[in-house]
């Protein structure tokens, strides 16, 4: 078994299999890998389902992939529980119980053959159900999270009647409770501590209610259910495990359940040519197989994504297998600092920017219509690396499949967040067959970079008081605790071992158990920017050596309120929708009043009384979001850059949270429509490859950091260099001749800052004369300079823009009537036609549409 987070370097590379036969293809939903074909020898069930109260005799139309709650919308049961304060009119589905049922054909004949053995495949039961076929109870189900396989004997009589009883998960969780007579702490839950169900279950723990999202617990049929031939091998069933990589050759290990013959393999190479390669048989099951000249898979940012397709025919039985050849490592080695936490791919460091995500819709079935949406935003943000946090669902196959192909790498948390777990006999068989069918969709994605046990839960048990809350003391509380060992360092990293080459870290956060105290190890939630009001320095000098959290709230774009009936800033519906309580810092200290403290503290007061105008939109709804928007850019964009120039201390970025399961404020980037945030810009800009960093660390010195995070040369470079009092007048300036070789980062030291200085502002040029960087630091919070009441000019044509001003401008906020983004917003603009931004709209739908009625507003509007 490997030590928390093995001290040696570890190589993996990925797969995508697809399961190919010569017959003709039919329609098909729900999740399926990009390249998966389904043809005649399996079948999606799809059509004809229906559903039920249990309590009624009702049948009606459902969907599935689905739940009992989108049913109920789309019957007009139930009104949509994300408009107005319809959540709590919605939570009665949890207590009842929800039957499905469809009739189909099982697979005919082929000529005089005896009919194939045939199975059905549930993606995705939620949660606790009973399956029967033709009335006879053939399966029970108790987690979300695994994949279901039903065998049918071939004494069943067709056509057949598929019926699945769903119980109530809630109701469900109150008995396995009631049979542990010992309660698992959990936090999410807003209710007494006996009646918390969501950790004794394995359904979505975000389901029962977070401090980001609604209470919503349903039941359904969430991916799709499938009938397919019998056969002896899956696409899962195959691992490709890299051996050995340099520039001339690759070597990959083949393990299968059975011989993979050679003569029945072929490579096929990113362009699709013919790859040149040999194999050497090693055990049964097993073969080696080398690939010369290799091309290499790396990150975005730092090359491309080339993807290799390995193919193999059997009897019956066609299998394609794409994957890309890259290393993947994590570095934890001794250091001035501690113990590093370093990922390094093809044998290059490399920093990781990216975000924590969450579902992008509160109903599994419909997140998968977000996905592209959920990549394209981290993508344009310049983002490397995701966080999968572990209180939702695991990634889909076409997920990641889409992260192989843009260079996302993955941080794969098991699914466990914020709570502790059963630790009977039958939870952790369940807990091990779930671990052992997630790792075997994932484990050769070329995108996987880590899997990490939990998220918060040891931290909560040693740092929150729960054994006190919970009554756990003496027997009670050492149970707890040997059920948490077992499943988070046995269960899961045995499997990990046996099934993976991937590294396992138990926890996040988690100090390293084997550093010396006072040195840095692990990785750190670091929310004392937040939860205990510090400053933004504070992610200077924070502990850990990954900072995998951390984050501010914000509301969301105002046409995105209105899309659930919310218009003004005292609506019931807004209000309510705030879940951050921080009552041990102050009684009544919640989320509206921490952003109150950091927006007073950065820009100003959101709550300042303000006269509703139409001339200038100054609401007081539109002062809360902007205010609150900016100061999150503000602290986001300061976070990145501390952790980037934090000279290796810090080896990652992973803010809170890139985006929502439904309308409301929270800490997202991006919200639940898809409208990017102002801090989504500014993190955008912060993790520009290349980038321009002032040293914030050391307010006393004038130095800066040029980061070169990309495989180019930058040489002959210059950098210049401009110091400017408050009314954007120029005092100082300098200009300096740069060479980064790849992956580079430099540190330059300029003559002390000029008194009247408020900001310092940088061009960086590359020896083509195009601008690698361009981009300002203030010198002091913006709520301490008096911005002048700057007037704004901007010149449209089409979706193009121009936006000049006639004194400095701080905080420009770009708007549109019409649904799009501008390429930039919320930026600072310098007087004069030469310091000019050009800005174009991207509209969301129709290319030809344009721009329309437009807006734009600064900081001084609202100071």
């Amino acid at each position: 078994m490997k030590a928390p987070f093995s001290s040696h370097l570890q190589c993996m590379p990925f797969y995508s299999l697809a399961f190919l036969v010569s017959a003709g293809l039919c329609s098909c939903s729900g999740d399926r890998g990009s390249h998966e074909t389904i043809a005649s020898s399996q079948i999606v069930l799809s059509q004809g389902w229906e559903f039920r109260n249990a309590l009624d005799s009702l049948w009606m139309p459902a969907n599935v992939p689905g739940d009992a709650m989108t049913d109920l919308m789309q019957q007009g049961k139930l009104e949509n529980p994300f408009a107005g304060t319809n959540e709590r009119a919605s939570q009665w589905v949890e207590t009842q119980d929800w039957h499905y049922q469809c009739v189909f054909e099982l697979m005919p004949h082929r000529g005089d053959s005896k009919r194939p053995l045939q199975e059905l495949v549930f993606k995705g039961i939620d949660t606790f159900a009973e399956i029967r076929l033709n009335g006879n109870l053939q399966l029970k189900t108790d987690n979300m999270h695994r994949t279901h396989v039903l065998p049918i004997s071939n004494n069943i009589q067709s056509p057949c009647t598929l019926e699945i009883a769903l119980r109530s998960a809630v109701n469900s969780g109150k008995q396995i409770m009631d049979d542990l007579q010992l309660l698992i702490p959990t936090s999410n839950e807003k209710r007494p501590l006996d009646e918390r169900t969501s950790s004794v279950t394995r359904k979505a723990k975000y389901q029962f209610g977070w401090d980001w999202g609604p209470r919503l617990t349903s039941c359904g049929i969430w991916r799709p259910v499938i009938l397919r031939e019998t056969r002896p091998m899956q696409s899962e069933d195959i691992q490709l495990s890299l051996v050995s990589l340099d520039a001339q050759e690759a070597i990959y290990e083949i393990k299968a359940p059975f011989d993979l013959e050679s003569q029945n393999m072929r490579i096929e190479g990113p362009n699709g040519s013919r790859v040149h390669w040999n194999t050497t048989l090693k055990n049964e099951g097993n073969c080696l197989i080398k690939i010369s000249n290799p091309e290499l898979w790396w990150p975005r940012g730092m090359g491309r994504q080339p993807l290799y397709t390995l193919s193999w025919s059997g009897e019956n039985q066609h299998l394609n297998v794409r994957f890309g050849i890259r290393k993947m490592q994590w570095n934890r080695t001794q250091d001035a600092f501690g113990t590093s936490f370093e990922c390094v791919v093809n044998d290059i460091p490399f920093f990781a920017k990216g975000a924590n995500i969450i579902p992008p819709d509160f109903f599994p079935a419909r997140a998968l219509n977000f996905e592209d949406r959920l990549i394209d935003a981290a993508i344009e943000a310049n983002m490397n690396m995701l966080r999968i946090w572990g209180g939702g669902i695991y990634p889909s196959q076409s997920f990641l499949d889409k992260c192989d192909e843009r260079g996302l790498v993955i941080w794969q948390d098991f699914m466990f967040a914020c709570g502790m777990v059963r630790g009977d006999s039958a939870h952790k068989t369940n807990v091990k067959l779930e671990a052992i069918d997630q790792l075997k969709k994932m484990r050769n994605h070329a995108c996987m970079g880590l899997f990490c046990g939990n998220n918060e839960s040891m931290h909560a048990w040693e740092n929150w008081g729960w054994p006190k809350a919970f009554d756990l003391h003496d027997e009670d509380s050492l149970a707890t605790e040997q059920a948490y060992h077992t499943i988070f360092e046995s269960i899961l990293p045995h499997a990990i071992d046996s099934l993976t080459d991937l590294d396992y870290w138990p926890s996040s956060p988690m100090e390293d158990p084997n550093e010396t105290r006072g040195m840095l190890s692990g990785d750190e939630h670091a929310w004392r920017v937040w939860f205990d009001t510090l400053d933004f320095d504070y992610f200077s000098g924070h502990r850990g050596r990954f900072a995998s959290e951390y984050g501010l709230q914000s509301l969301p774009h105002r046409k995105t309120l209105n899309e659930v009936g919310i218009t003004e800033w005292d609506d019931e519906a807004l209000q309510f929708r705030q879940r951050s309580s921080m009552e041990w810092l102050k009684p009544g200290l919640d989320g509206w009043g921490m952003m109150q403290i950091y927006a007073r503290r950065y820009t100003a007061d959101p709550a300042q009384t303000v006269e509703a105008s139409e001339t200038d939109g100054t609401t007081a709804l539109n002062r809360w979001i902007y205010l609150s928007q900016l100061t999150q850019a503000i602290g986001l964009q300061e976070a990145i850059e501390r952790h980037r120039n934090s000279h290796g201390k810090i080896a990652g970025s992973l803010y809170w949270q890139l985006d929502d399961v439904w309308p409301t404020v929270s800490w997202s980037t991006v919200d639940h429509a898809g409208r990017w945030k102002l801090a989504h810009h500014a993190v955008k800009h912060a993790n520009a490859d290349c980038r321009v960093i002032w040293n914030r660390s050391n307010p006393t010195t004038s130095s800066m950091q040029l980061h070169n995070q990309s495989p180019k040369q930058l040489h002959n470079t210059e950098l210049h260099v401009q110091w400017r009092n408050e009314r954007g007048e120029l005092e100082h300036e300098a200009t300096k001749t740069t060479h980064l070789n790849p992956f580079e980062s430099i540190e330059l030291s300029f003559p002390s800052i000029p008194n009247e200085s408020a900001l310092v502002s940088w061009t960086w040029i590359g020896d083509d004369g195009g601008t690698i960087d361009a981009g300002h630091v203030l010198l002091t919070k913006p709520s301490e300079i008096n911005w002048p009441n700057a007037h704004l000019k901007l010149i449209q044509n089409g979706n193009d823009l121009i936006v000049s001003t006639d004194s400095i401008a701080y905080g420009i906020r770009l708007q549109s009537d019409i649904d799009g983004r501008f390429t930039e917003n919320g930026f600072l603009l310098l007087p004069g036609n030469e310091n000019a931004r050009h800005v174009q709209f991207l509209p969301t739908h129709h290319e030809g549409t344009t721009l329309g009625v437009h807006s734009a507003r600064h900081f001084a509007q609202f100071q």
